[in-house]
């Protein structure tokens, strides 16, 4: 019986050694399999981080934004269209749409058309005024033209604000080009989804038919903010996730998520910043930790 016993207890001391060993092994195959994982890992971001090739071509104050243009067909008050669309109406030069008065005591013409700001670019906290610019080409000269637009809180059509309220005295048959801007109370010609609707007409005092060539009519937005022109010669997407704007006096870090695709030129505007007037350093720094800098 104590022969039995005893060869028991070995037994049991064997069995354990065994276990320990067997568990020491599986937890070495996890540690070297998370060391090599890791070490993976570390290289492909190395690789990654080295690939990277991002460049600042220029960087600039900006007051303006680009144009917005209309996205559907005049509405015509009075007056009727002869030929072309909306579209004719989108880029300056090379194509047109013609419009032609109503005759009736006096010859009038009246249109107008809704066109978006793109909020998302450019905030309203960050807009000081609004600018239209329309270029056209009549046949009769002896009458002004008007821009208006239209007042969300008045709910009406308004030159209020304007800086010129005197209306554009063209040139018959030459292209004409009418601007106005827009600085006190201009939040009220903005609806919240960002649209104006502004209105261009005659004066409305001669019986001579005119008719007009409508080509280009825009909206843009005056701003105090920065370009930045970016370059990505990498082979991958680079993810901007912060600019630093730095001169002798400050250090101003700015948060972004901005993305730019291998191969792509890009602008990036930021309304929110307002560059130095001195000498300055812009550094623009993605989510692999490399830098691109402009001075």
């Amino acid at each position: 019986m104590e022969v039995i016993t005893g060869r028991l207890k070995r037994d049991k001391r064997g069995l354990s050694n065994v276990i320990v060993v067997m568990l020491s092994l599986v937890l070495i195959v996890i540690i070297v399999s998370n060391v090599v994982l890791w070490s993976y890992q570390m290289s492909q971001l190395d690789l990654e981080r080295m690939q990277e090739n991002l460049a600042i071509t220029d960087a600039k104050g900006v007051t303006r934004s680009s144009w917005f243009t209309t996205q559907n067909e005049f509405e015509i008050s009075v007056g009727s269209r002869l030929s072309g669309t909306f579209m004719d109406t989108k880029t300056l030069g090379g194509s047109y749409e013609t419009f032609i008065e109503t005759v009736s005591d006096f010859s009038l013409l009246r249109i107008s058309n809704n066109i978006t700001i793109d909020l998302s670019t450019y905030p309203t906290r960050y807009i000081q005024g609004i600018e239209i610019l329309t270029k056209y080409n009549i046949t009769e000269n002896g009458e002004r033209w008007f821009l208006r637009a239209y007042n969300w809180t008045a709910t009406s059509f308004s030159d209020a604000g304007f800086n010129n309220t005197d209306g554009s005295q063209p040139l018959s048959n030459e292209w004409n080009e009418y601007s106005i801007s827009i600085l006190d109370d201009w939040i009220d010609y903005v609806n919240p989804r960002g649209t104006l609707l502004v209105e261009f007409s005659d004066e409305g005092t001669t019986a001579n038919q005119t008719i007009t060539q409508m080509d280009f009519f825009s909206v843009r937005v005056m701003i105090n903010g920065a370009r930045f022109d970016l370059k990505n010669s990498g082979p991958m997407t680079a993810h901007i996730v912060a600019i630093w704007i730095v001169n002798s006096t400050n250090h101003q870090r700015y948060g972004t998520s901005f993305f730019i695709n291998s191969g792509e030129e890009a602008t990036y505007i930021r309304t929110d910043i307002s560059l130095p007037q001195d000498k300055f350093v812009a550094k623009l720094v993605t989510e692999k930790g490399n830098v691109a800098i402009y001075s």
